[in-house]
């Protein structure tokens, strides 16, 4: 599916906020879920010998992260039984479930989660009768690296944010996309505090006057997000 086509079809998922979210609202949900389906899909061929080898050390009684990340094969993990599609199977009980996943996953993820305020939006997309539905959506899009390079990903991320970027009026170019945080040359190897180069750091600044306050969604984040799929980045 081509860049503009897939982000597309994952913005759709607007017809199902519309009414009770503000547009200017809607990427507040749209965005992490999108983050969480692309981590969801890289780990779901490792999954098995992570939760294998949690289970094999966690008997030992030894610090189990080294043993979860080599097995994984990138520099996060997730320790929940439970994926996306998984979650399908227990409607009554979405809301739960969706937060104990979220929880499973290596803390550099979880900041990238708290950074979105994703847990808030949980609460108010279940208050709604819409997260069942909204993670029904996403649970469809196949957004694994075989399908969806990372270069395409971060494509599908810079249109999306621009589509949000329209209705939350801000004006368009003037935001830091991840197009430009995708350039590996300029991203540390694995950090929780990017530093980007000089020419860079006026846009975001701006970025970050912005957002933090309508989506919380910050440049750190997808400079972390990159840098924790090391073997997706060489593929692309």
């Amino acid at each position: 599916m081509a860049d503009t086509n897939l982000s597309s079809f994952i913005w759709s998922v607007a017809d199902l906020l519309r009414g009770d979210y503000k547009q200017s609202d809607y990427g507040k949900v749209i965005l992490p879920f999108t983050v969480l389906r692309r981590l969801d899909c890289v780990l779901d061929e490792t999954k098995p010998a992570v939760l294998a080898e949690l289970a094999k050390r966690e008997k030992a009684g030894i610090n189990v992260e080294p043993f979860l990340l080599r097995k994984s094969g990138q520099l996060f993990y997730n320790t929940s039984p439970l994926d996306l599609k998984k979650l399908m199977g227990d409607q009554d009980h979405i809301a739960e479930n969706l937060r104990a996943y979220l929880q499973a996953f290596s803390p550099a993820v979880r900041d990238i989660f708290t950074s979105f305020e994703f847990h808030t939006q949980i609460d108010r997309l279940a208050k709604a009768g819409l997260l069942y539905l909204v993670t029904e959506k996403f649970a469809t899009i196949d957004l694994h690296p075989e399908a969806v390079s990372n270069a395409q990903m971060g494509a599908v991320f810079e249109e999306l944010i621009r589509k949000f970027a329209e209705l939350s009026n801000e004006t368009a170019g003037e935001h830091f996309t991840p197009r430009e945080v995708n350039r590996g040359d300029n991203l540390p190897s694995r950090t929780k505090s990017f530093q980007p180069p000089e020419r860079a750091r006026p846009q975001i600044q701006y970025h970050w006057r912005l957002w933090v306050h309508k989506l919380n969604w910050k440049t750190q984040g997808l400079a972390e997000l990159y840098n924790l799929c090391p073997s997706v980045n060489k593929a692309a």
